[in-house]
C-alpha cells in the first residue's frame, strides 16, 4: 500500500490533476476518488476505486473495484496491474 499511497500523493503534487483518498483501517479498505483537472467547487469526480486488503500490514490486495465512472455507477473487478494502470494515468509526465 506504501507504493500506492505515494503515487496517489504524487498526483497532488504535480498540480494537474486531484485525488482524495480514506483509509478504513477497521475494514481494511482504501477508498480513492480521482478528479481530471484541479479542484473548483461542485466538481464531479471522475473516477471512484474501492480497494480491501487481506492482511493488517496492507500489503496483499484482496479486492479492487472500480465503482464509478464519469457520473456512471460501474461494478467492475480490477487486478493489481489494472489498479495500477488507471493510477498511473494521472501521472503525467511533468
Amino acid at each position: 500500500m506504501e507504493e500506492l499511497l505515494k503515487k496517489l500523493n504524487k498526483i497532488n503534487q504535480q498540480g494537474k490533476n486531484l485525488v482524495f483518498y480514506d483509509l478504513y483501517s477497521h475494514v481494511r479498505q482504501l477508498d480513492i476518488r480521482l478528479f481530471e483537472g484541479l479542484w473548483e467547487e461542485n466538481k464531479e469526480v471522475t473516477q471512484v476505486i474501492s480497494v480491501n486488503y487481506t492482511d493488517n500490514n496492507y500489503n496483499v490486495i484482496e479486492w479492487a473495484y472500480l465503482t464509478f465512472i464519469q457520473g456512471v455507477y460501474v461494478n467492475k473487478k480490477l487486478n493489481k496491474f489494472q489498479l495500477n494502470e488507471i493510477i498511473d494515468s494521472y501521472l503525467k509526465e511533468e
